[in-house]
């Protein structure tokens, strides 16, 4: 049967949450698959700076194609602890020597949930994930997926309609409330890319449910993965060190050449602790002793979301010829 792991901490107020889940879902779906819970790595993890040692050198960041980016300042430890904890189960996948699913345990299973990991198991495909959201506003043609930001449920749809309000127009304001020049250029930026990726986007869908795009799909929430992949994973990994959010990394396959496939309709969601992260943020002074983020070129940064764009696209297509046989008749 196929493992189901779901990644909690040991501490985190959600806990009792997630064990229920899994006690409902072994029941629900007995002889299918088991579900169980991995400890997640913190900087409070006995691991944890063994692991680091061995993974993460801050110079290497300067291969990352997401700290060349204007939204990559450098990985905090939570990060870290994320990525270390994937990573890991990665490394139970190829021991395992059979096909795993991760979760995070702020995810509620879909009633596909199912159907979709019956589908990825009669498919060829080695890395699919169960929710994926657009990262950073694209806007895409198929509309599938859910966009980045999400606001938190209100129970009195006036107020959730009057703070969604309000956060959206200090959010648009106070773009110009610190007119400094790198505040401005990255606004600019920002117009200038949406643009750039709306001549440059591409979208198709294969065996019907398997979504391809060559626009960045965030988020680890869930998904589905097979050990030739995780290998993969672990090599890039080892071989840049740990260089970006592990979401991001899995996403370029510039790395590794996984393609990156987002089941569709995503057989989980966010839950509603979706917002809280419960990898703990670790105090100022214990930042102190981990080298800081080289220094990047501020100029050199305006022409990475085009230089990143050639690239996706360069895989979208790639992919996309290599699976010719299984398109679904939907492409643009």
């Amino acid at each position: 049967m196929i493992s189901v792991y779901i990644i909690s901490l040991k501490e985190s107020k959600r806990r009792l949450d997630t064990e229920k889940l899994v006690l409902e879902s072994n029941e629900k779906f007995k002889g299918r698959c088991v579900f169980q819970i991995f400890d997640a790595i913190s900087p409070k993890h006995q691991d944890f700076e063994k692991l680091l040692k061995e993974l993460y050198d801050a110079p290497s960041l300067l291969q990352s194609d997401w700290y060349h980016s204007y939204v990559g300042d450098g990985l905090t430890l939570p990060e870290l602890g994320c990525y270390l904890s994937h990573y890991l189960l990665w490394k139970e996948c190829v021991k395992l020597n059979q096909p795993v699913v991760i979760l995070e345990d702020d995810v509620t299973l879909e009633s596909n949930f199912i159907q979709a990991l019956e589908d990825c198991l009669k498919s060829p495909f080695d890395f699919v994930r169960f929710y994926g959201c657009y990262w950073y506003y694209h806007e895409t043609k198929f509309h599938v997926l859910p966009k980045e930001f999400v606001f938190a449920p209100c129970d009195d749809s006036s107020k959730s309609r009057f703070f969604l309000g309000k956060f959206k127009k200090f959010f648009n304001v106070s773009r110009f409330l610190n007119l400094s020049t790198h505040k401005v250029m990255h606004y600019i930026l920002k117009k200038i890319q949406k643009k750039y990726y709306e001549t440059h986007e591409k979208e198709a869908f294969f065996l019907e449910h398997f979504y391809l795009t060559s626009v960045y799909v965030a988020s680890t929430a869930g998904y589905y993965l097979a050990p030739k992949s995780a290998k993969t994973f672990i090599e890039a990994t080892e071989r840049f060190k740990i260089i970006e959010p592990v979401d991001m990394f899995m996403d370029n396959s510039s790395y590794h050449d996984v393609m990156n496939l987002t089941y569709v309709p995503c057989p989980v969601s966010l839950s509603e602790h979706s917002l809280d992260s419960t990898i703990q943020k670790p105090k100022k002074e214990s930042l102190k002793s981990y080298p800081l983020p080289p220094k990047k070129s501020i100029f050199k940064n305006l022409f990475y979301y085009s230089l990143n764009a050639k690239k996706r696209l360069k895989a979208f297509n790639q992919y996309s010829k290599q699976y010719a046989p299984l398109k679904t008749p939907k492409e643009v």
